[in-house]
């Protein structure tokens, strides 16, 4: 988790000044879809419903758990499958990187949002946009369902949920 020193506006700690930085460093990723695990992280839920101020999940009336409209829990086989392409990606970039080919092509998301935007290395990395040799690579906006749903059928469609 990445902790952050956000800065706040008055308007942001009229609901007290806890709350207002428990909002701003709220994690944003995914957790495993585990009741004791869940109930564990967040000690505030454990005795009734609601939303958690740290994590992305809330616990409904009925003791589930959901991940809201983020769909940020995940199954173990989802975890796995998220894993493996993650591990499949790492190793084709080497693979590239020892083959020769380093050309900078950084993804762009809604043609605004790029991956060299909050990096400490731009000035390393020297790209140019207006340089024919330095392009993005514009990645479709899906969302963490049609992320999971694509990697299922790129894995044979194998169903353990």
């Amino acid at each position: 988790m990445h902790i952050q020193n956000p800065t706040l506006k008055p308007k942001d700690i009229q609901g007290g000044f806890e709350a207002a930085l428990l909002k701003k460093n709220k994690y944003k990723g995914i957790l495993l879809d585990d009741p004791q695990l869940l109930e564990h992280l967040d000690s505030e839920l454990q005795q009734g419903n609601g939303t958690s101020k740290v994590y992305p999940f809330a616990r409904k009336k009925d003791g589930a758990y959901s991940g809201g409209r983020a769909a940020s829990l995940v199954t173990n086989d989802q975890l796995e499958r998220l894993l493996q392409h993650n591990s499949q990606l790492i190793i084709a970039a080497a693979e590239a990187i020892f083959a020769g080919e380093i050309q900078l092509n950084p993804i762009r998301l809604n043609d605004k949002t790029t991956a060299l935007q909050y990096s400490p290395y731009l000035s390393i990395m020297q790209f140019d946009a207006m340089l024919a040799e330095n392009a993005y690579r514009d990645l479709p906006p899906l969302s963490a369902k049609q992320v999971l749903d694509l990697l299922k059928t790129q894995k044979g469609g194998e169903n353990h949920e």
